[in-house]
């Protein structure tokens, strides 16, 4: 009984982002790496569960150590492990979307943008997600599959966008 009017919707076509080498060298990665995990601890992200839930305990911090290890793997060049490490997070967490696949939809919405050294990465993560997506849920490997072409929530773009434009007082 209830209808959504499309009439007077528009496609959303967003600039396709590029990192310069210049731009690359340019972005404060470490500080805007602080920044995003700062916001993460004050928020209710299960990756900084502080309750007595010893599930969430666990998990929280399967997370953590599979996020360290895939940015281990990533910076060193280790694709067997950069595979391990997807597969450790894909379905890791509770919801439509769990947390380990939250967090690898953002990090391909950052590396595998065009310009960008980690996109030689992209393919690995492809396969790790169409090997290992009966671990997660359709909506969160669709996603993730999403993310990984550049494709995501406007808002998402919105932030990233600032970040490669150099618009840090947006962020």
């Amino acid at each position: 009984d209830k209808r959504i009017d499309f009439s007077r919707c528009t496609r959303w076509q967003p600039e396709a982002l590029f990192l310069s080498h210049t731009r690359i060298k340019q972005i404060d990665w470490q500080n805007l790496a602080q920044m995003t995990q700062a916001s993460v601890i004050q928020s209710s992200s299960l990756f900084y569960f502080h309750g007595d839930n010893i599930f969430y305990q666990e998990m929280s911090r399967l997370l953590q150590l599979h996020r360290k290890q895939l940015i281990s793997a990533l910076n060193t060049g280790n694709c067997a492990a950069i595979e391990n490490e997807i597969s450790g997070l894909l379905g890791l967490g509770i919801g439509l979307t769990p947390s380990g696949d939250d967090y690898l939809a953002g990090l391909s919405a950052v590396l595998f943008i065009t310009g960008h050294p980690a996109r030689k990465y992209r393919d690995i993560f492809i396969v790790a997600l169409e090997r290992e997506k009966h671990k997660t849920t359709q909506l969160s490997a669709i996603t993730l599959r999403e993310a990984i072409d550049q494709r995501y929530r406007e808002t998402v773009y919105g932030f990233i966008y600032q970040v490669v434009k150099k618009k840090k007082k947006n962020i």
